[in-house]
C-alpha cells in the first residue's frame, strides 16, 4: 500500500505530456515528385531543415514555455510549379492524461513549461504540378 500511495504522490508532480513525449518529433518529408528539394522554416522564418524527397526530419515540438511550433515546408523542383505545406504543431494526447495522474501541476506548469504538451505530426507531403 505504501508503495502504491508514494508511485501515486510521484505523478501527481510531474507531468504525463512530459513523460511520455520529446522535445522533438521524427517528421516523414514526401512528395508526389520524386527527388524535390524541401526547405523547411520555422514560424519566425528561420531555415531550420532542407533536403530532398523523401527524407525524414527532427524538428521542435514547441517554439518556447507555453508556445507550439509551426512550420512552412516550400518544395520546389525544376519543371514544376513551387508547393507550400504547413505543418503545426497540436496537443498531444498525453496532455490530457494530467486529467488522471499529472493532476494541475502537469497540467498548468510542467508540460507547458517543457513544451512537451506539443506534438506534430508524423508526416508532410508536398504536392508539386507540372508547369506549362
Amino acid at each position: 500500500m505504501k508503495k502504491i500511495v508514494t508511485l501515486l504522490l510521484s505523478l501527481s508532480v510531474v507531468g504525463c505530456a512530459t513523460i511520455m513525449n520529446d522535445a522533438t518529433h521524427s517528421v516523414q518529408i514526401t512528395s508526389n515528385v520524386p527527388d524535390t528539394k524541401y526547405v523547411v522554416k520555422n514560424k519566425t522564418g528561420i531555415v531550420v531543415q532542407n533536403g530532398v524527397t523523401p527524407s525524414s526530419v527532427n524538428l521542435r515540438v514547441a517554439s518556447g514555455a507555453y508556445s507550439s511550433e509551426k512550420y512552412l515546408i516550400d518544395f520546389t523542383k525544376d519543371g514544376y510549379l513551387p508547393s507550400t505545406t504547413i505543418i503545426d504543431s497540436e496537443l498531444s494526447g498525453w496532455y490530457f492524461g494530467n486529467l488522471l495522474f499529472g493532476g494541475i501541476v502537469g497540467l498548468a506548469i510542467i508540460d507547458p513549461i517543457t513544451g512537451k504538451m506539443w506534438t506534430l505530426p508524423d508526416n508532410a507531403n508536398g504536392s508539386l504540378s507540372a508547369s506549362r
